[in-house]
């Protein structure tokens, strides 16, 4: 299966910014019913050592899992071998934590590989396009606000 990559994901989340008419909430209170689009950008570990044959059949079986939990507005996308996006439509802030927890879960269970069962560690960081104050939403801020929690964390 063919995702969509960084270019054509941006243009997306672009879209779906316009669409939801986005400009940052100015604070908690401006939270309540506040459904804008958010970006997940998720890390897959195990790649490591792995056979060409061994990755695309891990790469198939990381998209299957991501399929799962989109919704019909949602997008996935791939912007490296290892890190792959859901665009997630309408999504309220406070739910973010929620769908981070799901794509946790869906890469719980490990994968046969290679006559051997890997597990698929994630690291996940989520951007939603309400909270900042004021300014209009980019989706490339939203991708590199993500990118950079994921660098941030794996420096630790």
């Amino acid at each position: 299966m063919q995702l969509p990559d960084r270019s054509a994901l941006i243009d997306r989340l672009e879209a779906l910014l316009d669409a939801a008419g986005t400009t940052r909430a100015t604070g908690p209170s401006d939270r309540s019913g506040i459904r804008a689009p958010a970006i997940f950008v998720v890390q897959v570990e195990g790649y490591e050592g792995l056979a060409a044959d061994a990755r695309e059949v891990l790469e198939r079986e990381v998209v299957r899992r991501l399929d799962r939990l989109v919704r019909s507005t949602d997008v996935v996308g791939r912007l490296a071998a290892d890190r792959y996006v859901l665009v997630a439509d309408a999504l309220a802030p406070e739910s973010a934590g929620a769908v981070a927890e799901r794509l946790r879960s869906a890469f719980a269970m490990p994968l046969s590989l290679e006559r051997q069962l890997v597990s698929l560690p994630v690291r996940i960081a989520v951007e939603h396009s309400a909270g900042r104050r004021g300014r209009r939403v980019r989706a490339e801020d939203l991708l590199a606000g993500a990118e950079a929690q994921l660098e941030r964390r794996e420096g630790r």
